[in-house]
């Protein structure tokens, strides 16, 4: 398994390689290593933004957020919401009072990185459970697609905004029938003192 993996990886740099090359007559070898670095790094942190606001949001660190988002971050949640405030306002208040529990899993995540600019396109499976009524609790299944922008500042990648695309995919969203409530609140008793990265 090891060896396997190890041969995926080394053709996928060899393709990276390859394409630069291609891309960058002239160049030496060790600067075609060097930019190809680069930009995984790039992605990798990208793809680091994306899970610190899963986790701050999923742990109700909302200060966190303020490290995850630019400060003048806007159309976080759509035009409704069109500051960083706005959103922490928003999150604060629905996600506690309404539900018992929640997690994002952020999938197949496409970034193109620009320098220090990026747009990200995530697709996300967000199962929440309401609070019980009656003894009995309902779970709903969101799919969703975030579609990010993203800016490089003072060498940290965090979210600038939502990407105003026309014409994006539609989410699924389904139901589960009631099911007894079970365990209830957020997965620490004090989400201030959480970190973003368990």
């Amino acid at each position: 398994m090891i060896e396997i993996a190890g041969a995926t990886a080394a053709a996928t740099l060899l393709s990276i390689f390859d394409d630069r090359l291609a891309r960058t007559a002239g160049a030496s070898a060790e600067a075609i290593v060097r930019m190809s670095l680069r930009e995984m790094s790039d992605r990798l942190e990208i793809q680091q933004n994306l899970w610190d606001y899963c986790n701050a949001v999923d742990l109700q660190n909302w200060d966190a957020l303020d490290e995850v988002f630019t400060p003048d971050a806007s159309n976080i949640y759509g035009p409704s919401m069109p500051t960083l405030a706005d959103a922490k306002a928003f999150l604060k208040a629905s996600l506690p009072t309404n539900f018992s529990g929640y997690y994002h899993m952020m999938q197949n995540m496409w970034i193109a990185v620009d320098g220090d600019r990026a747009e990200s396109y995530t697709r996300c499976l967000n199962p929440m459970t309401r609070l019980p009524k009656d003894g009995q609790v309902q779970t709903d299944f969101h799919l969703i697609w975030y579609h990010w922008t993203h800016v490089r500042i003072d060498g940290k990648w965090r979210i600038s905004g939502r990407a105003q695309a026309q014409n994006g995919p539609k989410g699924i969203h389904w139901s589960a029938p009631p099911a007894p409530a079970g365990r209830h609140g957020p997965p620490y008793a004090n989400p201030a003192a959480a970190s973003t990265r368990p």
